[in-house]
């Protein structure tokens, strides 16, 4: 009988093991969670601490499902690799052997993260049992610092807010979410953001992380102490200390080729222990689980023997902040070459913008326009001719003149208080004081 394990809980290995037992009943299959939690998917943990979805809704599936799939289910860690040897190693020592191995994920490595980042109160943004923990400590904490510039770190900081409850977001440019806006919409979400309470600490990060077993405050890069009982990391490396020695090509990941294959025979790396590069926009989107079902499938495909193509989907992502509501579809990062619309209605506290390459629309950004998302997401998918798009976006030129990066369009608000007026925030309000802690 041919033997196939999976190593994390990862929406990826969990398609590829679907697929395999679908189309070979016959193939055991087994997926060693690391005493983690059942497969999951990352993107809503801002939902799930909010308390607007369960974690039953946060995980893939129900584990009935995976014994009516015939498919195997481990809480064991696993403490070493034999990989010339097609084995594992769990706890007792006891052994496994494999006929085709996937590693999904291998876990967090405190030491490689802050200073003191082991102690007590310390919770990693994209982890869903560090998420169940905090979700049970944050209603009696009086301020949280969170470090990470994503969009799940975005959303998160949001869920937490409270009039009782200080949270305090730490970003290391002076752009919030660098790698998923561009710098005209990423001013109208700050606004909206510190509109809603959050304070904002830009050009900065946690260089140390303060208190004998439990954190009490965290040290800034810049030297600024601030207090706080819980500190929310993100953008953790995996924990590669298992596979150290192993002939495994790798640095702060596996490398993998398109097939997602590693370099010994029959083993695989997928989500977030592999190198391939998924763009921001789809990794903080609706549609990154579905990246992840893509890559299992790939992966299935290939210890089948089997071909699959892969096609990227259209990043969709739509949160609230406060009674704003932001919606962000395609690619919504000025590119070099790019060209870009924005238009704003100040009295609805409308804001939308657009992207285009070579003449095609491939995003946008929908700011209180959240009835325009399915209407754009189509644009997007059908790459619509800039022309096209002027009468349904409401535009006042046939043809979208190039915007450079730092320059504004013909549509943008003449000066930076009103870019962030969006939501009643103004920059003067934001610019007000600055303490030299990097707030912006």
């Amino acid at each position: 009988m041919k033997r196939v394990i999976v190593v994390g809980s990862s929406a990826a290995g969990l398609r590829a093991a679907e697929e395999i037992k679908a189309q070979d009943s016959s193939i055991e299959v087994t997926i060693f969670l690391n005493k983690g939690p059942l497969p999951y998917r990352p993107q809503l943990l801002a939902d799930f601490i909010a308390g607007d979805i369960g974690q039953d809704q946060v995980c893939c599936q129900k584990q009935e499902e995976y014994s009516r799939k015939k498919i195997f289910l481990s809480d064991k860690s696993v403490v070493r690799f034999s990989l010339r040897k097609k084995c594992i190693v769990v706890e007792e020592k006891e052994s496994f052997g494999f006929d085709a191995l996937i590693i999904a994920d291998m876990g967090v490595n405190a030491l490689d993260m802050a200073k003191g980042a082991g102690k007590s109160g310390v919770f990693n943004l994209d982890r869903l049992e560090d998420v169940e923990k905090l979700q049970k400590v944050v209603p009696i904490t009086d301020t949280v610092v969170l470090e990470s510039d994503s969009l799940l770190a975005l959303k998160m900081a949001c869920a937490m807010q409270s009039e009782n409850r200080e949270i305090i977001w730490v970003v290391p440019g002076e752009q919030i979410l660098a790698s998923v806006l561009d710098e005209t919409s990423a001013q109208v979400v700050r606004g909206l953001v510190e509109e809603h309470g959050v304070r904002v600490v830009d050009q900065n990060s946690i260089v140390e992380i303060l208190g004998d077993m439990e954190a009490k405050a965290v040290r800034l890069h810049s030297g600024k102490v601030l207090a706080s009982q819980i500190i929310v990391l993100g953008d953790a490396p995996q924990d590669l200390r298992l596979l150290k020695g192993s002939d495994l090509e790798m640095d702060k990941t596996v490398k993998v080729d398109a097939a997602y294959k590693t370099n010994m025979d029959d083993i695989f790396a997928v989500d977030r222990l592999c190198d391939v590069q998924v763009s921001a926009c789809l990794k903080s989107s609706d549609a990154y689980e579905e990246i992840l079902e893509q890559q299992g499938r790939v992966v299935a495909a290939g210890i089948l023997g089997q071909e699959v193509e892969e096609k990227a989907p259209v990043a969709v992502s739509s949160f609230k902040i406060g009674e704003a509501t932001v919606t962000l579809v395609g690619e919504t990062v000025s590119k070099e070459g790019a060209e870009s619309f924005d238009t704003r209605e100040e009295e609805s506290n409308i804001y939308k913008k657009v992207f285009f390459e070579e003449q095609k629309l491939v995003g946008a950004v929908l700011v209180n326009a959240d009835g325009e998302k399915e209407k754009m997401l189509q644009f997007v998918r059908d790459q619509v001719d800039a022309a096209e798009i002027r009468e349904a976006f409401s535009l006042q030129d046939d043809v979208p003149e190039q915007v450079e990066e730092g320059q504004s369009s013909p549509f943008e608000a003449d000066d930076v208080e009103q870019e962030r007026a969006v939501g009643g925030v103004a920059s003067c309000e934001i610019q007000e004081e600055n303490d030299g802690d990097g707030q912006g």
